[in-house]
């Protein structure tokens, strides 16, 4: 499974279930939504444990749909962390206008998927089928996972000028680093069809 999918799959259901659904349309005929700017990849050119890809995360209505490959070179053992790191862009031409805006970290990746019942889809995404945490040996495919772009809207807040979000996720077997993925997004305000 794509790190990055995994690890925004953990973290956009932790925020779903703890934090309060917020949404920023000022309007009825109007809804926020997720637009997808740079697509879920490796964080450098390299082999990992845990490799991601191809991914694809589209926006239909008011889901993100993700689609991709997560291969799995070697059992996967606990404790297994991840940590995501975000900035928060003003210029999406301009690297240097990026600043640090949080962080999130789990020390045991596998406490939100057994807590929280938005996860539940995730794993039923797998083909083959897999309930395991942390992964085992094998390739998944992962097909129509969707998670509401309300999960989304609800944990960043959705500034004037709808900057960028770079996210970065990295993973941890022990101290050894198995995955790190990205990927880009920003927030876009539609209307909605009655």
């Amino acid at each position: 499974m794509s790190t990055l999918f995994f690890s925004a799959a953990v973290f956009i259901s932790y925020l779903n279930l703890f934090l309060p659904a917020v949404l920023t349309a000022t309007n009825q005929a109007r809804s926020t939504v997720v637009v997808v700017e740079d697509p879920l990849v490796n964080c450098e050119d390299r082999d990992y444990v845990l490799a991601f890809g191809p991914m694809t995360i589209t926006r239909a209505g008011k889901f993100l749909i993700i689609n991709g490959r997560i291969t799995v070179h070697r059992d996967l053992q606990n404790p297994m962390s991840f940590q995501i790191r975000i900035e928060k862009c003003r210029d999406k031409g301009n690297l240097n206008s990026c600043e640090y805006y949080s962080t999130w970290k789990w020390d045991d990746i596998c406490i939100p998927f057994k807590i929280l019942p938005f996860m539940e889809g995730f794993y039923k995404a797998h083909v083959p089928y897999t309930s395991h945490c942390p992964y085992k040996k094998n390739v998944y495919e992962i097909r129509n996972f969707r998670i509401p772009s309300d999960a989304v809207t609800a944990m960043l807040p959705n500034s004037e000028g709808h900057p960028l979000y770079n996210v970065r996720i990295l993973f941890k077997e022990q101290k050894e680093i198995v995955s790190c993925i990205r990927a880009s997004f920003r927030f876009a305000t539609v209307r909605k069809k009655e």
